[in-house]
């Protein structure tokens, strides 16, 4: 029997944001243009869009995103598939407060495996949760944004709102 990922579409704070879930917990965050058919192999999985308003817990977790408020989460809060090097990369990005930025290079020694910045960065990028684990604040040396899956601008944007007061 297939799995059914619950998904929705909402607008918050001028995004237009795609949520999915998996028995309750959020497995995908994505922005603007992601298409969340391309993370999910329909051979394992049925995705069943929501006309429902967004659950209660989910859209106060991004209020408070938006509300640059602390937001104590940890890899446990989120259904993540992945390899056990992506979980790590990830349960870094989740510790990077608002407003602060780390680079792949200084990523790859949090986790004691200097030589694999190249392998932090596919992680970064692997990532399936945008904001919430925040990968839109890692950037490459020389305060390079590199690539975001929901496009440069959209991380420069977010990072400007970080930023600001």
């Amino acid at each position: 029997m297939k799995s059914i990922i619950k998904y929705w579409n909402t607008e918050k704070n001028g995004l237009t944001l795609t949520i999915g879930t998996f028995n309750d917990k959020i497995c995908y965050l994505g922005l603007q243009n992601d298409e969340i058919t391309t993370w999910f192999d329909n051979h394992k999985f049925i995705l069943e869009h929501q006309s429902s308003p967004l659950p209660n817990e989910i859209s106060q977790l991004l209020d408070d995103f938006f509300a640059k408020k602390l937001l104590p989460l940890t890899l446990n809060d989120f259904y993540l598939t992945g390899s056990e090097f992506q979980k790590k990369v990830w349960n870094e990005l989740v510790k990077i407060k608002t407003g602060e930025t780390i680079t792949y290079s200084d990523l790859a020694q949090k986790i004691k495996q200097p030589t694999a910045t190249r392998a932090v960065a596919s992680a970064v990028g692997k990532n399936p949760i945008l904001l919430l684990i925040p990968c839109h604040r890692v950037i490459g040396k020389n305060n390079n944004l590199y690539k975001f899956r929901s496009g440069g601008e959209i991380k420069k944007q977010l990072l400007n709102f970080e930023n600001n007061n």
